[in-house]
Parts: C-alpha cells; sequence; structure tokens
C-alpha cells in the first residue's frame, strides 16, 4: 500500500479489516489476524475505506489494519482504548450508517476537552504517532498562533507506520476559529488525546 500526502510518501503493508452487515444496519468490522491491536478511534467518529483503524502486532511485525472497500460509517462502538489481545474474526468496531447517534459523543468529547474556564477549544490528537505541523520539509506549517481557522482545514499530519494522516479541525457548530497557541513542535511524537492546538472558544 502507497500513501502520498502533502510531499510525503511512504511504502508501508496494510491488512483490510473483514466487514460484516448486520441487519440492524450495523456494519461490524473484525480482526483479520492473530495478535495484539491498538485501535486509533473512538465512538463518534466518522470513517470512510482506506481509513486506519487500527495497528495489529504479529510476533515482530506490525501491520496498519484499514477500512475495507464498500465500508464506511460512524464508530458507535470501538474495542477501546490500549492494547488488546485479539484473534481472528474478533470485532474491532461497529459502525453505523447514520451519524445521528453517534452527534452526541463528539459534542460531549468536544465539550470536555475545552478549557474548564470556556475560553479556549483544545483540539486532541485522535492517535498516537509523530506530528508534522508542515505538509512538507521546509514548507510553511499548515497553522500558527494568531490565524484563523476554517472547519475542516487541516491542522497537521499524524505518522503512524509511515502513513501519513491528515488532522482536521471538525466543530459541530461554529465555521471558523483564531488559533491562540500550538501545543506541539513539528516532528513531535504525540500519543492519543494529547493537546495539539488551542482555539478562541467564541463565535
Amino acid at each position: 500500500m502507497t500513501c502520498r500526502l502533502s510531499g510525503r510518501s511512504s511504502d508501508v503493508e496494510s491488512l483490510n479489516a473483514g466487514s460484516h452487515p448486520g441487519e440492524d444496519g450495523v456494519l461490524r468490522l473484525s480482526c483479520p489476524g492473530v495478535g495484539s491491536f491498538r485501535s486509533c478511534h473512538e465512538p463518534g467518529e466518522e470513517l470512510r475505506p482506506g481509513a486506519l483503524l487500527g495497528t495489529l502486532q504479529v510476533l515482530n511485525r506490525r501491520y496498519a489494519v484499514c477500512v475495507p472497500e464498500g465500508s464506511s460509517g460512524c464508530v458507535i462502538e470501538s474495542i477501546g482504548a490500549g492494547l488488546h489481545r485479539v484473534e481472528y474474526g474478533t470485532t474491532l468496531a461497529l459502525l453505523g450508517s447514520s451519524v445521528g447517534s453517534a452527534d452526541d459523543s463528539v459534542r460531549n468529547r468536544e465539550q470536555s476537552s475545552a478549557d474548564s474556564n470556556t475560553t479556549e477549544e483544545l483540539i486532541r490528537s485522535p492517535i498516537g504517532g509523530i506530528f508534522y505541523a508542515c505538509p512538507e520539509p521546509g514548507a510553511s506549517p499548515f497553522v500558527c498562533a494568531g490565524s484563523r481557522i476554517r472547519a475542516g482545514q487541516v491542522i497537521g499530519l499524524i505518522e503512524v507506520m509511515k502513513t501519513f494522516h491528515p488532522i482536521r479541525w471538525q466543530p459541530s457548530t461554529k465555521t471558523e476559529a483564531r488559533v491562540l497557541r500550538t501545543e506541539v513542535q513539528d516532528q513531535q511524537e504525540v500519543s492519543s488525546g494529547q493537546v495539539l492546538l488551542a482555539l478562541e472558544n467564541s463565535d
């Protein structure tokens, strides 16, 4: 599998998760092998074909487990944070065809991630990896303190197993905000949930 994004490209071996539609409209994604699995997503996140579902450690090798073609939806349940011992066919995530039931989860996480004085909105990393503030070496950063960003804008890249994943600002209501400060540096290792940016929490 070859990934190319914003001037950065690498080859990485990947596996597709199993896809099992249910009669209730819920899509079950299952593990393609035996090993230790670490999820990259939480309930409320929308996944599309080719998206990274998590990483699978098999003996001394790691694989990127991806959402297969023809499968998409909003995560309504996942295997959870941390490293999990899994078997072939273990359920990794359940996807719903509509995002209605997941919207409340997204809003709750956005609210809990805001600073206690409600003057800041914090953008956190959805996965662990290496954070890249610029699209390519020597280029200007995606965002900087004082700049304004719009909904859906890329604020950085996270590298996981040599695959680069764009991190976007996805607010529930407003469409624009001002960056108060950046919390991480270019090519810094970050963990899932770590704060990347602080935004002015106002309409």
